[in-house]
């Protein structure tokens, strides 16, 4: 019997420019998960009376103070041999007495007359205090409930259905709809502190997927009360820039107003590494994205894998989502298009890529094969491509990468070829690098081929 084909699972794909949730989601799950291995809950209780009172003594007041009396409130209430407090007798006070206890919290009479009056409906309509009940109802009914009680919002209520109830909804909340405002998930108005009701009724559409409500409800939180704050946000320790539509606006005319910096075009691009090193003086233990001029500026990226230019267009937020092509550029319209990319800009001075290495590498029996095979001029299509678009461009300079294998090609001829192939319009050169010479922590040897305008160059 044979073996069943085990399908690689692959995340879904989301296009450049859009959010995407799986990445956005795992990343603050891992920057904001506890130590124990666990999302944080944020001090929610699991009980969903217990949840609710603890959200009507947090609303409109200090945290950290609502949350030292809600447990100094619930302990005062368990009784010896039970687990659960007993929030009749707390009821039984009367409202005076519950004012006095929420004094330090601010309008302690306003909190008293709604707390008393909801656990007063609670004990009502279920003929006990518990809210056990809303495990069996469904959603609509749970928040149409939970609505009538006095001092109970939208957004409460659907805290206490998140974190008691485990139903699929997303609990508006100030940090939450500013990071989203700013990732372009909320509408850029729904960011500030007094839209959250309206941020509240776009949340519950979901437009956040189901399994990831909790999630990222909680880590978003956290991220807009220690990273994406609302006055200084601490962008540059953040590690969701490559998705935040704020930040890519905000890079995005930079990369404008640098529109005299020398700039260059990145042919097959891959995941951005070779645009970072060349835009981006590198200083050791300094970030090469972040606060920096860039040494020369990114006019054009193209692509032909669309998980590469993804991963392009998150490295490099500056460069608009147009410019960064996905595109095969063996096409016959290829050098048309890059043209047509490039005909505005007004200090274009190189062409630099490193067409796929596949059918030169030593590894496997491609490279090894293609030094036995009947001589031929060297023209793979990716090569041809690259080539036909730099003496399209004619740009200043040009650099293009490749492996040692490359020597094999062609009968082992493929270097005399490259170099005769640009040699009347460039003076070009053949150069070895080795990785680990420039602090690099692997052994890697890489062939580079520059030129620049004017006689040939001695090798």
């Amino acid at each position: 019997m044979q073996n069943a084909r085990i399908k690689k699972w692959v995340p879904p794909y989301t296009p450049p420019g859009k959010p995407d949730f799986f990445y956005i989601n795992s990343i603050l799950a891992t920057l904001w998960r506890e130590p124990d291995g666990n999302l944080p809950r944020l001090g929610n209780p699991e009980d969903p009376l217990d949840d609710l009172i603890y959200l009507m003594l947090t609303r409109r007041g200090q945290i950290r103070q609502a949350q030292q009396l809600f447990e100094s409130l619930r302990r005062s209430l368990i009784s010896r041999g039970h687990k659960k407090p007993d929030w009749s007798s707390f009821l039984d006070q009367g409202v005076e007495a519950m004012a006095r206890c929420f004094a330090p919290l601010g309008m302690g009479r306003t909190r008293a007359r709604e707390m008393h009056a909801a656990l007063d409906l609670i004990n009502e309509r279920f003929g006990q205090l518990s809210l056990d009940t809303l495990r069996r109802w469904s959603n609509t009914r749970c928040i149409e409930f939970l609505c009538t009680l006095p001092g109970v919002s939208l957004k409460t209520a659907a805290c206490v259905m998140l974190y008691t109830l485990g139903r699929r909804i997303f609990p508006s909340d100030v940090h939450c709809n500013r990071v989203l405002a700013r990732l372009g998930v909320l509408p850029a108005e729904y960011g500030p502190q007094d839209k959250h009701k309206k941020a509240q009724r776009l949340l519950l559409d979901g437009r956040i997927p189901g399994e990831m409500v909790f999630s990222l409800h909680v880590t978003l939180i956290r991220h807009g009360q220690e990273i994406c704050t609302s006055g200084k946000p601490k962008c540059h320790r953040c590690p969701l820039r490559g998705f935040c539509a704020d930040n890519r606006e905000r890079e995005s005319r930079q990369w404008e107003a640098d529109r005299e910096v020398p700039s260059c075009v990145d042919l097959f691009c891959g995941g951005g590494g070779t645009s970072i090193g060349i835009s981006r003086p590198i200083e050791w233990g300094h970030d090469p994205r972040a606060g920096t001029t860039p040494t020369m500026r990114i006019a054009l990226a193209a692509e032909l894998d669309p998980w590469a230019q993804k991963t392009y267009t998150i490295n490099h937020p500056e460069i608009p989502v147009e410019r960064v092509l996905l595109k095969d550029l063996t096409a016959e319209d290829a050098v048309r298009t890059v043209r047509k990319g490039v005909a505005n800009e007004p200090n274009l001075v190189l062409v630099f890529g490193g067409p796929p290495c596949q059918n030169v590498s030593l590894i496997g029996t491609t490279g090894r094969k293609a030094a036995t095979a009947e001589r031929k001029r060297f023209a793979p299509a990716t090569y041809v491509a690259f080539r036909e678009i730099v003496r399209s461009l004619r740009t200043p300079f040009f650099v293009m990468e490749n492996v040692p294998g490359l020597f094999a090609a062609a009968d082992g001829c493929a270097r005399k070829d490259i170099l005769e192939d640009f040699s009347d319009l460039y003076a070009n050169r053949e150069v070895h690098v080795e990785a680990h010479d420039h602090g690099v922590p692997q052994r890697r040897h890489q062939v580079l081929y520059d030129g620049r305008e004017g006689p040939p160059v001695a090798t």
